[in-house]
């Protein structure tokens, strides 16, 4: 009854996710950032223990939303009453500009974006990296093997980071390197 072959969405593999779907290797790895308004007393996120006492916004049914919720909320670190979801990340940093909130948490890339446009600043980043495979039916081997094969050779000539130059404007040298294939799926980064 599988109606698609692959997914391909920047969709992060999440132990979650592997419970119902399988995933390629990883192709490239993104990571998150915090955003403040210019003039905050907020100068540096380092560690998940330094949003106790902030509003954070986020994309609803991003997978930065949902490590807040798993990592800050569920521990009790923050309260649930502290996190706003918007249905656009774009909002989110509205509100940050006007004052609503004290913090946005979202990918790097469109967080420089925003901090270009004026009136935030990068207080933070790194506390959540996102895996980035391709996504398949459950007990799809040969598929996946093949696509693997096919992803490790345009790793190895330097396909996947020219992609990254040309449409992210990342140079190959600050590419986080992706996990070595077959290795075990580690949890989220969360630094306490």
């Amino acid at each position: 009854n599988a109606q698609v072959d692959l997914a391909i969405a920047a969709i992060s593999e999440t132990p979650e996710r592997a419970e119902i779907m399988d995933f390629t290797n990883v192709y490239y790895i993104s990571e998150d950032a915090f955003l403040a308004r210019e003039d905050s007393t907020i100068t540096a996120v380092n560690a998940t223990s330094d949003l106790t006492a902030w509003r954070l916004g986020v994309e609803r049914g991003s997978i930065f939303e949902g490590w807040i919720e798993d990592t800050l909320v569920a521990s009790g670190l923050i309260p649930q009453t502290n996190v706003f979801a918007y249905e656009k990340a774009g909002d989110a940093t509205r509100d940050l500009r006007e004052q609503r909130l004290d913090l946005v948490v979202m990918d790097l890339l469109p967080a420089e974006e925003a901090v270009a446009e004026g009136q935030l600043k990068l207080v933070g980043q790194g506390l959540n990296q996102e895996r980035f495979a391709i996504a398949l039916p459950k007990g799809e081997d040969s598929l996946r093997e093949e696509v693997n094969r096919i992803l490790t050779d345009l790793q190895n000539e330097g396909f996947i980071a020219q992609l990254a130059q040309e449409y992210l404007e990342i140079e190959p040298s600050d590419l986080i390197p992706v996990p070595t294939p077959g290795a075990p799926f580690t949890d989220r980064k969360s630094v306490v």
